[in-house]
Formats: C-alpha cells, sequence, structure tokens
C-alpha cells in the first residue's frame, strides 16, 4: 500500500542525499542521571561524519524535517515510544524508513529514521 503525505496541500518526502557528509543528522539527549565520558566521545564522533547536528527539542518535529526532506535521519536512544510514533507512521509514508528497537519495560525504545538513502 502507497501513501502519500502532505504539507500545505503539496506532497512531501524524504531527501535523496546518501552521504553523511552531505547530510543533516537532527538528535537528541536523552534525559538520564549519569553520562560517561565514552558515551559523549562516541556521540561527539558521530558527529563529526555529518554536514549539520541539529537538536532542537522535539522529538515530533524531526521527525517531520526527515518527512519533508530537511534533515537525513534523525536518531535517539532512550525515547518514550510516545514521542516518536505518530513521527514513525509519517517518515514511512514521505518514503523513508522508521527503525524502532531496543524496546523497554518503561516503553524507552532506540529510533533511527532516516531517508533510506543513507547507510547505517
Amino acid at each position: 500500500m502507497i501513501f502519500c503525505i502532505f504539507l500545505n496541500q503539496k506532497e512531501i518526502t524524504v531527501s535523496d542525499y546518501s552521504k553523511k557528509n552531505q547530510s543533516t543528522l537532527v538528535t537528541g539527549i536523552p534525559a538520564k542521571t549519569n553520562y560517561s565520558d565514552e558515551e559523549f566521545k562516541n556521540m561527539i564522533d558521530d558527529f563529526q561524519h555529518w554536514k549539520k547536528v541539529r537538536m532542537i527539542g522535539s522529538a515530533a518535529m524531526a521527525s517531520i524535517y526527515v518527512a519533508a526532506g530537511k534533515a537525513e535521519t534523525y536518531k535517539e536512544n532512550g525515547i518514550f515510544l510516545w514521542d516518536i510514533a505518530a513521527g514513525a507512521a509519517i517518515v514511512n509514508a514521505a518514503g523513508g524508513v522508521a527503525s524502532i528497537t531496543n524496546i523497554q519495560a518503561d516503553h524507552r525504545v532506540d529510533a533511527l529514521f532516516t531517508n533510506q538513502h543513507l547507510v547505517f
């Protein structure tokens, strides 16, 4: 089944960028009480591969950025499922791929939404 998604009466689709050094990553840092130096080192190492990194403070808006082709990837670990569920459906309808993994008992998940042209 094929769906179309519209914004202001115009169909939106994910971008077609396939290289991180040309692409925008939207992410967030989940609320927790302790961050190790290693966690931040890994995050910074990842950021250095992207043209732009944005933290806009809203998982819902991050999803829409990917769906509308304004960013190529949204990823965040430890986000609550209810913060990204609708966005996952919108990204899929716009031609992207939404991956939700590592589902925890408290409904925290790891989310990776992409335009499907980037390889992870």
